[in-house]
């Protein structure tokens, strides 16, 4: 005999109650417990926390979430950055412009045993933060012989900052023996540099 699934009007369960949906504050708060417990899906709850911003600051509320955020970056900055944690950190780190936290950055983009994902993130992290040593850190990691995603992605960061005085080298790396995304990447950074 098959059993037939009550329901109650407009075929929801029988007694089940449709949550209120969160507001964007609510949300917020979920978001950053979530990343204080370490639980799953950090890059989720870091990515979802960037996307608030904008409505956040349109209810005048986004100042207490930056201040959670910076709480939650300078207790992270003293872990090991590896997996959920590194990517969600640095997801964080660059949504809210966290620029205390570039010599960090840094030092993940230009770590031989860090993962290639977490080192190609973090280069983009420092083109998004900007500054000297952002393109000095990036011009690093293109002359290393890190892995090509790593290149490709430190050339991209220095293309965003727009810099001209990487100029000389990006034009030395095209005479060298580059893989051919390096390479590609590195051409096309020069041609979006300013002269100067």
């Amino acid at each position: 005999m098959r059993r037939e699934k009550r329901t109650g009007t407009r075929g929801k369960p029988a007694g089940g109650e449709k949550k209120p949906a969160q507001s964007p504050q609510e949300r917020a708060e979920a978001m950053i417990a979530r990343l204080e417990a370490r639980e799953t899906h950090l890059v989720t709850a870091a990515e979802e926390l960037d996307r608030l911003q904008g409505t956040l600051e349109r209810l005048g509320s986004l100042e207490g979430l930056r201040e959670r955020v910076a709480e939650l970056c300078d207790a992270w900055s003293d872990v090991s950055l590896r997996g959920d944690t590194g990517q969600a950190w640095l997801t964080l780190v660059g949504a809210f412009d966290l620029k205390e936290h570039d010599s960090r950055v840094v030092a993940l983009a230009e770590e031989m045993g860090a993962p290639v994902a977490l080192r190609a993130q973090a280069c983009r992290v420092l083109a998004r933060l900007g500054g000297e040593e952002a393109v000095l850190s990036l011009a690093r990691v293109l002359q290393s012989r890190s892995d090509a995603q790593v290149r490709v992605a430190a050339a991209e960061g220095l293309a965003s900052l727009r810099d001209p005085s990487v100029r000389p080298l990006l034009e030395s790396l095209l005479e060298e023996d580059l893989p051919r995304p390096v390479w590609s990447a590195v051409s096309e950074t020069v041609d979006r540099l300013p002269r100067g």
